[in-house]
């Protein structure tokens, strides 16, 4: 192959090189976003989460003060 042909080639090589990168790094990009998003969607249902576990062991707390108010309550009676 001459000479001149072969830096076509180089260069239409290193075109189609360039494009699949720019493809490549397009898709890693769209995958970035993506992970970024559900990563916001898990950081918002652990809050939620913890805001609820919070939230019931509060009840729980109130629950076994009650109980424990009404136990002694019947024991006064007695």
């Amino acid at each position: 192959v001459p000479q001149e042909f072969d830096c076509v080639l180089d260069t239409e090589t290193d075109n189609r090189v360039s494009d699949e990168i720019l493809k490549y790094q397009k898709e890693i990009q769209k995958i970035s976003y993506l992970l970024r998003e559900k990563n916001l969607v898990i950081n918002k249902l652990m809050i939620a989460l913890s805001n609820q576990t919070q939230e019931m062991i509060h009840l729980e707390k109130a629950y076994h003060a009650l109980r424990q108010h009404i136990i002694a309550t019947k024991s006064k009676r007695l």
